[in-house]
């Protein structure tokens, strides 16, 4: 469940996650865990009137020899030069007037085929809906109980929570 910025399981309360943005115009957005280590930062690629790409970034490669960002790609963003970040997925966002999908793409080794982990439509609704497919294979969803602005996930076991977050 969403809490403002923050990410709660709703049984127990327990934390799993908080995001932040930092800049106006030169932005990321860093995702922390409870104990405030960054688990990824999240850079606009480019954006549109109705497509937006991001990328989730991390601070050790995805596979061996992955170069990391350039000091461009960061200054862009508004990190700091000298920061080493990797591209670890793509995530990429087509709005229409009431709907939207996205596809989440893992990075791979040049030359190899990009991997699709996850794609994401938001249905037609009052409020919010969202299925998240593997495949053919729904495996998650999300909605927004009643006039509520705070978001319910509801995932199979196995499912990268902050994967399906960062999609819907």
């Amino acid at each position: 469940k969403n809490k403002g910025s923050k990410w709660v399981v709703v049984e127990d309360g327990k934390m799993l996650w908080t995001s932040k943005q930092k800049g106006i115009i030169k932005s990321h957005g860093i995702v922390q865990d409870s104990e405030d280590n960054v688990l990824a930062i999240i850079v606009t690629e480019k954006s549109g009137i109705a497509s937006i790409t991001n990328i989730v970034c991390k601070s050790t490669p995805s596979y061996d020899g992955q170069e990391p960002m350039t000091d461009d790609e960061l200054k862009k963003a508004g990190i700091e030069e000298g920061t080493t970040l990797y591209k670890f997925s793509k995530i990429d966002t087509v709005r229409k007037m009431t709907t939207a999908k996205c596809e989440y793409t893992l990075f791979v080794k040049e030359g190899g085929e990009p991997s699709v982990l996850m794609t994401a439509e938001k249905l037609s609704a009052m409020g919010f809906m969202a299925l998240f497919k593997q495949g053919d294979t729904c495996v998650a969803k999300a909605s927004t109980p009643g006039m509520s602005m705070s978001p319910m996930v509801e995932a199979a076991p196995g499912v990268d929570l902050l994967a399906v977050v960062c999609i819907g």
